[in-house]
């Protein structure tokens, strides 16, 4: 179940991306820094496609009109 503070998500996303293993952070393999930074990168990366995707269907929505 997920906290309302989303930290679930905080440990979960890199295992879920396939950036570490559950392991690793059962293990202590990673720290709270390693997990803040590939948090950080995933979001970046979010935000990335989801602006391509945008630029994508604008020019086709253009090309439509054309």
């Amino acid at each position: 179940m997920e906290s309302p503070e989303g930290l679930d998500w905080f440990f979960l996303n890199p295992v879920a991306a396939g950036l570490i293993g559950y392991a690793d952070l059962k293990n202590g393999s990673v720290n709270l820094y390693d997990l803040y930074i590939m948090n950080e990168m995933l979001n970046y990366k979010e935000k990335v496609e989801d602006e391509a995707a945008r630029k994508i269907r604008r020019e086709r929505a253009i090309k439509r009109k054309v």
